[in-house]
């Protein structure tokens, strides 16, 4: 299993081409109030996770 280092750069590197702003992405970083993601950036960015990892994300959960 990845450590948490390893998957947080994974999940940063998924992050980074959308990151149009060049913020600083850190565990504390808010798609909506730093990186200014509107909902459908966002769900690209889910979409990518989902098939970096072969998992499905609930939709219910993203609020989270």
């Amino acid at each position: 299993m990845a450590d948490r280092a390893a998957i947080f750069a994974r999940i940063a590197g998924l992050i980074e081409p959308h990151n149009k702003k060049g913020v600083a992405v850190a565990e504390g970083t808010s798609f909506a109030d730093d990186l200014e993601f509107d909902s459908l950036t966002v769900m690209d960015l889910v979409a990518a996770m989902e098939d970096e990892w072969d998992i499905v994300i609930p939709l219910n959960m993203l609020p989270e």
